[in-house]
């Protein structure tokens, strides 16, 4: 019989059926693609959320490692240095407070390493930018390190020490540096050699650390810059987190890092870094100058009258500091606390009318003595602004000092011993403030909560006040905008110290507040004391 489909049906028929099974075997493939995708996406979501859980428990692990660090460290420093009037610790003792006091500092840094590392992984590291001779930062490091490659008779060659300025994270910087020539003397065998250069490249500087230790194998190079690698562990070369570190301070400043090494030729690591120019004198604007004598602030964009206002001030006995603009100026103030300021009114951005209304207006500025010395005759709105008195440019030396020797200085702690408020719940701190100031002939004030701390703060003259941020009734954010919004506590500066870790958020909350936020451990004594410094004079004891 005739056949059901000709021929020609036949190839359309298979046709048809052959692009229906790949229609079918392609929507298979999809359909296992898109399954793959969502088990991905949750398996991103998931080590997103692990990431952030580390994050967050390293955080808070920092608090409750750093507080009895704080007084380990302190307590064996007080041990290791005795104050006056008290007997000498026995040799003994002396040598197992240096064995704790070494203890804790090396588990302060590790504890450190971690927690910055874990906040540039998280993307929550803060860095302040601010214009820093890095030359004048490479010689204080190289200082610190100096021992460390005379105990293995090593020798460090700086090739060139001009000043280089460039707006980089000080701190942070200084960790760069510091990791860079530790890791080379680790490595380096006694005997050997480390050089170091700095150079500008350009828009760039160029930090090169090289030594002659065993080098780094090709396939190795990329594994010294991961967290925790050791490429022999168990050779005593750490946690591995100094290397993986540095790259990530270095790649959050914008730059980048390289390393050139040949096996038993030593290693070269080179540091590159963006590099905003800036006028030599602006880079070095707000830095005091060296002596004892009291701080004069010099506002003035004119470099030739700032420094003969100086030089004046310098033979007279003061010390002097140079603001090139109102921004730069204000920021001085309220950092170095001087004892008298001299401004101009004709600055670039901010003039001085509206510096002098802001210090006026500023608790923490608005009893420092302005002059105003300027080419504008309107004394009557200087005096009427704040300022204690008005010249006109040009002002004779004799008038001059003679106007400023007649300031009161009325900064409080010129007047009086200076009296210190602490707000802590946890004694050991309180102990060690009070161990470590009050023999300095400070006075101590102590509360341990916030309600306690507020009504100590206006029931007697108080300089200081050192806060902490966990305390059992208030948080430290209320406290200290309680604080400054009662009048009789509102100028009173505010020092936080706190082994809590603080957000980017957190920070700005505390800004208009506080002066600054220091870390709990052994940096904290030193960072109150260098704020006591420039609030004023030391007491007499």
């Amino acid at each position: 019989g005739a056949a059901l489909f000709a021929e020609d049906d036949l190839e359309l028929l298979e046709l048809l059926g052959t692009q229906t099974l790949a229609a079918a075997e392609r929507e298979t493939v999809l359909a296992e693609r898109s399954a793959m995708a969502q088990r991905l996406a949750a398996t991103n979501v998931e080590l997103m959320r692990a990431s952030a859980a580390k994050s967050d428990f390293l955080a808070a692990m920092s608090h409750e490692l750093r507080t009895p660090l704080n007084a380990i460290i302190g307590f064996s420093e007080l041990l290791l240095a005795p104050v006056a009037d008290e007997p000498p610790a026995g040799t003994v003792v002396r040598e197992y407070a240096g064995h704790i006091h070494g203890a804790g500092l090396h588990l302060l840094d590790l504890i450190n390493d971690i927690l910055d590392l874990s906040r540039v992984e998280a993307g929550r590291l803060d860095l302040r930018h601010e214009s820093i001779d890095v030359a004048k930062l490479l010689s204080a490091t190289l200082a610190t390190v100096r021992p460390l490659a005379e105990a293995k008779s090593l020798s460090i060659e700086v090739a060139d020490r001009s000043p280089l300025v460039a707006e980089v994270d000080a701190a942070r910087m200084r960790q760069i540096v510091y990791n860079l020539l530790s890791n080379a003397i680790k490595f380096t065998p006694s005997g050997g050699r480390v050089m170091v250069a700095l150079t500008r490249d350009g828009g760039h500087l160029q930090l090169t650390v090289s030594d002659t230790g065993p080098g780094i194998a090709p396939a190795d190079q990329e594994r010294v810059f991961a967290a925790f690698e050791q490429l022999n562990p168990g050779a005593g070369e750490g946690t591995g987190l100094g290397l993986a570190l540095t790259r990530r301070l270095v790649e959050a400043h914008g730059g980048r890092i390289e390393l050139s090494s040949t096996p038993g030729t030593g290693s070269r690591f080179t540091v590159v870094l963006p590099l905003r120019r800036v006028a030599a004198n602006e880079a070095s604007a707000v830095e005091p100058d060296a002596g004892s004598g009291p701080l004069v602030l010099i506002v003035e964009d004119d470099a030739d009258a700032a420094e003969l206002l100086r030089v004046q001030l310098r033979q007279a006995g003061y010390r002097a500091a140079v603001a090139a603009d109102g921004e730069s100026g204000l920021k001085a103030a309220r950092r170095l606390m001087p004892a008298a300021i001299l401004l101009d009114v004709l600055l670039p951005g901010l003039d001085g009318w509206e510096v002098l209304k802001r210090l006026r207006s500023d608790p923490v500025t608005g009893a420092i003595p302005v002059m105003v010395i300027t080419i504008v005759d309107n004394a009557a709105l200087g005096l009427a602004l704040g300022a204690v008195d008005y010249f006109v440019k040009p002002v004779a030396r004799e008038t001059l000092l003679a106007a400023i020797g007649r300031l009161t200085f009325t900064t409080k702690v010129h007047q009086r011993t200076v009296t210190i408020l602490a707000i802590d719940d946890d004694p050991a701190a309180l102990a060690l403030y009070r161990s470590a100031l009050v023999p300095e002939g400070f006075r101590m004030i102590e509360a341990a909560n916030g309600e306690e701390g507020l009504q100590r703060a206006v029931s007697q003259p108080v300089d200081l006040i050192v806060l902490d941020m966990l305390l059992p009734d208030l948080d430290g954010f209320e406290v200290a905008a309680r604080l400054k919004s009662d009048p009789a506590s509102a100028g009173i500066p505010i020092l936080v110290v706190t082994g809590h870790e603080l957000t980017a958020q957190d920070k700005e909350r505390l800004n208009d507040h506080v002066l600054d936020v220091l870390t709990k451990g052994s940096e904290a004594i030193s960072g109150l004391r260098a704020w006591l410094d420039r609030l004023g004079d030391r007491p007499a004891g």
